[in-house]
């Protein structure tokens, strides 16, 4: 049952992230649900940047947008990367308006509920989550300039949390998961072993948001400079980790997943297939169409594995391609 599932979820760390990835993946068996669910996402995570930043000066509102694009943009990479699940995208903005709320909280009690809230963000998204959640809050400490025991006190108790915490997941609550799924909670790959260092970089960036507070009175030419340099690292992360390689091997999906058998012969005509999924996707369209046997040594192929792939256990939680 849902209740079950739901139960299930939340019984282990990143179980949160984890279910409501489970939930959002249904939309993209529709191309226009899925990218409403992604631009809704990017749209969440720019505004969240917009949040933060609300009692600034409406001057600098050129540097709050561009680092709000840029976030969005090194993000959105993910979306690129074949091993990488969606649940690793939903992590950064969960994570992302985690540290939203818990800025909304009134300064003395922020402080003191932050161990808490590093739990929770723990237990719900994963141990990153929690260490970035943790480095927000030194970062706004060292802008703010407090030095009053209570904060430092309280910073330290979160950071002794988001550390132990994966240790004690295992060894105290008795979570029968690796060392790395309790650490970064829901798979963000869908291999254990691979986790692609954007996802590092755009914590990092979530993490020591605040320090662009550091801003002092700038001339409007620097200011706008440093915005187009946030706006370009974010344009050249994501052509960086774009790949038509890639583009083409899931097209290959998306007209198997059609039946459009004759786009995929098309396709193989403009551009061979380069990896076993698509040699596969294209037999069973030679297959499909009577073809098979005039035309199948027409394109290199891989043995019986080019008709049939080889069972592979691997672990996917949100998202199977």
């Amino acid at each position: 049952s849902t209740m079950l599932f739901w139960q299930e979820c939340i019984a282990v760390p990143g179980g949160l992230l984890a279910w409501l990835g489970s939930y959002l993946t249904q939309f993209f068996y529709y191309p226009v649900l899925g990218a409403f669910v992604i631009a809704l996402l990017y749209g969440s995570m720019y505004y969240g940047v917009m949040l933060l930043y609300r009692d600034w000066d409406n001057a600098k509102n050129w540097i709050v947008s561009s680092v709000g694009v840029m976030l969005s943009l090194l993000a959105s990479t993910l979306m690129l990367d074949l091993t990488a699940v969606y649940s690793g995208t939903l992590a950064l903005v969960m994570t992302l308006w985690a540290v939203v709320l818990w800025r909304c909280l009134v300064q003395k009690i922020r402080m003191m509920m932050l161990p808490i809230f590093v739990f929770v963000v723990f237990w719900l998204i994963g141990g990153v989550a929690a260490l970035a959640v943790v480095l927000f809050a030194i970062c706004d400490m060292i802008v703010d300039r407090r030095r009053d025991m209570l904060s430092m006190m309280m910073v330290f108790v979160s950071l002794v949390v988001a550390v132990v915490m994966p240790f004690f997941a295992r060894s105290v609550f008795g979570v029968q998961l690796p060392f790395r799924r309790v650490m970064f909670g829901a798979d963000l790959s869908r291999f254990i072993a691979v986790v692609d260092p954007m996802v590092f970089v755009v914590y990092l960036v979530i993490a020591i948001l605040p320090l662009v507070g550091h801003f002092g009175k700038i001339s409007k030419r620097v200011m706008l400079g440093m915005s187009s340099l946030f706006v370009v690292g974010g344009v050249v992360a994501f052509v960086v980790n774009m790949s038509m390689y890639n583009e083409g091997n899931m097209r290959y999906c998306s007209y198997a997943r059609k039946q459009n058998w004759r786009e995929i012969m098309r396709l193989a005509d403009e551009m061979s297939p380069t990896n076993r999924a698509s040699l596969i996707y294209l037999n069973l369209s030679l297959g499909k169409t009577n073809t098979l046997g005039e035309n199948m040594f027409r394109y290199q192929q891989d043995g019986i594995d080019g008709l049939v792939h080889p069972f592979i256990m691997e672990t996917n939680i949100c998202l199977a391609l």
